[in-house]
């Protein structure tokens, strides 16, 4: 009994050592982090499309008090080719206060896709919290940067706090070779003291045990943050309660000392790094079996298959449609009096199409039914003042079953959806314009692709679902869509301004007038064929208030009148019907 007592005895204390052990090389090696880290840097992700080679310049800051103290020794440049690119700058600094980006000597014509800081964490900045100098104008639609300059130094200055940490690379084999030399050292040196006697024969390497367990309870409290608000988490943090609310409330003061404490002990920003890097990691392979849900729930995006649909699922007041009604009217005598003729063209949302995905996440099927009354009514209405409404919802879920009606990582209808709409929006106009051309999909060459055309400038890209969950385009579980270009398109004349389109075509007839918003895009791949000269707004993505975006005859009855159209096609996306009550 004794030889086991003795036994489990030195057992016991090789363990001790061990962990003693442990946790010195852990303390020495982060002390000493800096001789096993290679040099930092910060990665600027950028994509671009522009029309001439352009020098990209990128500055940076480390001073939080002077964040905008740029100067050319804190700055890196890189050549970008014509067309649509994708291009990394590296940022030699451990640590980044502010950022600016310059888009080279007269570049005119720039489209900014996305502007992405990498480290241990990632930011994708939001193109909106940009200050913009010797920039002659600038968009910002679905953080996408469209900007036009004829100046020498265009610069895009960041104005809100950047969130990232630098990378550090770990040179992997001098790290083992000093984990090795601590580890053991320690383990020596550990070993030695646990010979030596203290305090009445204890051994000593007992009583550094007890005093580093005891000693670590104390570690959160070896400094207090003094920060009031946590940019990670975007809120203010709890502040001290004083000494004379214990007299007030002795239970509301321990609950507000707990909130203060816990918003402001040692290592918490550390440990709030890790956290949010660790969810991200497992949210990217484990959230559910079936999906992935973005932060604040807006967006879903399903593994299985690879679609992705915006949320909360669309609700409509039925009193919005007196004064929706009310606006259209007014809206078509303006146009009667001008001899021009209105077409209203509502383009379904992604999930009416496809709602099967969504029986599960929260569409409601008595809801959508009410809305789709709501819809059939509003037409019926509309029509009765011989006003065309076309809403191609049957259509539109008829012709998924032959091919993408929707791309899967943006909310736009495909150059098929498209196709779908413009016939049945042409077959309306066929009854008061029986001459118009219509084409047909024999006039026109078709070309598969993965990547998705959708935008005011026809660029491919990969979707802003790509950028809101950083998916991989291996993640599009296969998708290949179909795209179509009219053979004739080299006789069509484009004239391209900031928000505004104008096409001619000489076997098209008539002048034709599209204003609406980003559904219209894929729409241009077919309308101004049948247009001698089509003219088209986008009204979504003027530098205005949003509450001032739709205000069509306040902001363009001057470019109605002067364009004298004989045809006027409306079109916008379903969820978007609120604003005609806002036409003027």
């Amino acid at each position: 009994m004794k030889i086991e007592k003795i036994n489990r005895s030195m057992v016991f204390q090789k363990g001790i050592k061990v962990v003693l052990a442990g946790l010195m090389t852990l303390i020495l090696m982060y002390i000493s982090s800096n001789v096993y880290h290679k040099s930092p840097f910060i990665d600027v992700e950028f994509q671009t499309s522009q029309n001439k080679t352009l020098t990209y310049q990128v500055f940076y800051t480390t001073d939080d008090k002077n964040p905008l103290n740029f100067n050319e020794k804190q700055s890196v440049k890189k050549n970008v080719p014509a067309g649509l690119h994708t291009e990394h700058i590296i940022l030699p600094t451990p640590k980044i206060a502010q950022f600016r980006f310059d888009v080279g000597e007269f570049p005119g014509e720039v489209n900014v896709l996305k502007i992405t800081l990498k480290g241990k964490n990632e930011q994708i900045l939001n193109l909106k919290d940009f200050k913009f100098v010797n920039i002659d104008s600038q968009t910002v639609q679905n953080n996408q940067l469209m900007l036009v300059s004829k100046q020498k130094d265009p610069q895009m200055i960041h104005q809100k706090p950047l969130n990232i940490v630098p990378y550090q690379p770990v040179d992997w084999c001098f790290f083992f070779g000093l984990l090795c030399i601590y580890g053991a050292v320690s383990y020596a040196v550990i070993s030695y003291l646990s010979t030596l006697k203290f305090l009445g024969n204890q051994a000593l390497v007992d009583v550094i045990f007890l005093c580093l367990f005891f000693g670590s309870l104390f570690l959160p409290m070896m400094h207090i943050s003094d920060e009031t608000k946590s940019i990670r988490e975007n809120r203010m943090l709890a502040k001290k309660p004083t000494i004379s609310e214990i007299f007030k409330e002795k239970s509301e003061y321990g609950k507000a000392f707990e909130n203060w404490f816990n918003d402001h002990f040692f290592g918490r920003d550390q440990i709030m790094r890790l956290h949010d890097e660790t969810r991200y990691k497992i949210n990217k392979i484990i959230k559910t079996k079936n999906r992935m849900a973005h932060d604040n729930e807006d967006f879903i995006y399903f593994k299985k298959n690879g679609w992705t649909f915006s949320l909360p699922f669309w609700n409509m007041d039925p009193k919005i449609i007196q004064p929706i009604m009310k606006n259209i009217t007014k809206f078509n005598e303006f146009c009667k009096e001008n001899n021009i003729k209105l077409y209203l063209l509502m383009v379904p949302r992604k999930e009416m199409i496809y709602q099967e995905y969504l029986y599960n996440y929260g569409f409601d099927k008595k809801q959508y039914k009410r809305l789709n009354e709501i819809y059939v009514n509003l037409k019926e209405e509309v029509q009765k003042m011989n006003v065309p409404f076309v809403f191609p919802l049957n259509e539109m879920q008829q012709g998924k079953q032959q091919d993408y009606v929707f791309f899967k990582w943006t909310h736009h209808w495909t150059d098929w959806g498209a196709y779908i709409g413009y016939q049945a929006l042409m077959k309306e106009v066929q009854k008061d314009f029986p001459d118009i051309p219509v084409v047909t999909l024999n006039d026109y060459d078709k070309s598969q692709n993965k990547l998705i055309r959708d935008g005011f400038y026809r660029n491919y890209w990969k979707g802003d679902f790509e950028l809101i969950f950083h998916l991989k385009s291996d993640e599009t579980k296969g998708a290949n869509y179909t795209y179509y270009d009219h053979k004739n398109k080299n006789l069509l004349r484009i004239k391209t301004g900031q928000y505004t389109k104008e096409f001619s075509y000489p076997d098209g007839k008539y002048r034709i007038l599209l204003i609406g918003n980003s559904m219209n895009e894929n729409l241009t791949q077919f309308i101004p064929y049948s247009a001698n000269v089509l003219k088209y707004i986008r009204v979504n993505i003027r530098p205005l208030p949003f509450t001032e975006l739709w205000k069509i005859m306040k902001l363009y009855k001057k470019d109605i009148l002067a364009f004298k159209p004989d045809i006027l096609i409306f079109s916008f996306s379903n969820d978007h019907l609120y604003h005609l009550q806002d036409l003027f």
